[in-house]
């Protein structure tokens, strides 16, 4: 029996990738005994045992350093054989795991440190301080992970540099088919526009709003929170009352919704993160809205054109394009045909491909590697 140890100290112990995806996967292994640390209380969910952290600060510094050391500690008293890691302030505990005879997995959710030279909150000449620090940190404490994981093709590459051990495992859907039966042989042709997450300026709601201001009979069904103003400043808008905001609810209300929606919403800025005009396959919204049937609108990422324009299963445009997200919105709502035909194409190919269970596979070939199994 193997103890396997996955830690958090920023996300909760609920986060569908590290909870749902990961930690459920290996706790089916009967050989694998799995613990998560994370913020919260401790409980037994899904054969996992969560042991809560207590809550987590407000503070960012608090949160990186005092939280992150707690956290840390409660993690070593469980004296996993392998310890899995999702967060960078975690990074500067991998030494002392290792001296401990620890394996240690490092989970990259993204580019972190060139996603640094994104957050606009810190100023232009301390985000570069910021990344530069984090590049040695990544130089130094990366080679002696025993593997790294990450979400999308160009920070594999970029990780390659630092360990040869890295693996592509990214947050395709998890196919619930009890779940999905209950929409199956539905017909639908609605003129509802959806997004579920952060109500944040990267996700350009404000064009969004714009476009469907003067469109009749279409809506956006709106879901999340916002951080950074950008529901207050797109509730100024004209199309803004043909918004129906839902504010947070839980996963399994918003996956409802989905699936009675009309076409999904992934118009997402590049980014350091997205590698430009790359794109990432690290993010669940496109798959999510084709899983549940409805054709996309997305930006026109490298990656995401490949997947959306390759099968015929929505439409790319570029990101802050409100004439062509306009054209977009009419071609989907008037040609019924078209919106079934890509809704279909997009169901399939997740459920063929781009899911959950196909990612399942390659975490369990790293674990036994990791494990010399």
């Amino acid at each position: 029996m193997y103890k396997i140890c996955h830690v958090t100290s920023a996300h909760k112990s609920t986060d569908v990738r590290i909870f749902e995806k990961e930690c459920t996967s290996l706790a089916k292994n009967p050989d694998y005994k799995v613990y998560l640390v994370a913020q919260g209380d401790s409980c037994t969910k899904n054969n996992v045992r969560v042991i809560g952290a207590g809550e987590m600060p407000s503070s960012r510094k608090e949160r990186m350093l005092e939280f992150s050391r707690a956290v840390a500690k409660k993690a070593l008293k469980v004296n996993a054989d392998v310890y899995h890691f999702h967060d960078p302030e975690l990074l500067q505990f991998v030494g002392a795991f290792v001296k401990k005879g620890k394996k240690v997995i490092f989970d990259s959710h993204e580019d972190v440190a060139d996603s640094i030279l994104d957050k606009e909150y810190m100023p232009v000449p301390v985000r570069i301080g910021a990344k530069s620090v984090y590049d040695v940190v990544q130089k130094t404490v990366l080679k002696k992970c025993s593997y790294i994981i990450t979400t999308t093709p160009h920070i594999v590459a970029k990780l390659k540099r630092y360990n040869p051990n890295v693996a592509m495992i990214t947050n395709y859907p998890i196919i619930d088919e009890e779940f999905e039966k209950q929409f199956d042989g539905c017909e639908k042709f609605a003129k509802s526009l959806f997004f579920a997450g952060g109500i944040q300026y990267q996700w350009t709601h404000n064009n969004i709003v714009n476009a469907i201001a003067d469109l009749d009979g279409v809506t956006y069904e709106l879901y999340g929170s916002s951080d950074d103003g950008c529901l207050d400043e797109i509730k100024t808008l004209k199309g803004w009352e043909k918004v129906n905001y839902h504010g947070s609810v839980p996963f399994a209300q918003v996956q409802e919704a989905l699936h009675k929606a009309g076409i999904g919403m992934a118009l997402l800025k590049p980014s350091h993160n997205t590698g430009g005009m790359l794109g990432t396959i690290g993010n669940t919204k496109l798959f999510e809205a084709m899983n549940a049937g409805l054709p996309v609108i997305c930006s026109d990422f490298k990656l995401w054109k490949k997947i959306v324009e390759g099968n015929n299963a929505g439409i790319c445009i570029r990101y802050n394009d409100e004439q062509a997200l306009k054209d977009a919105i009419i071609k989907l709502t008037e040609d019924e045909q078209l919106y079934r035909q890509m809704g279909e194409n997009g169901k399939r190919i997740v459920r063929e491909k781009y899911n959950w269970a196909s990612q399942e596979r390659k975490l369990m070939q790293v674990y036994k590697k990791v494990l010399g199994e």
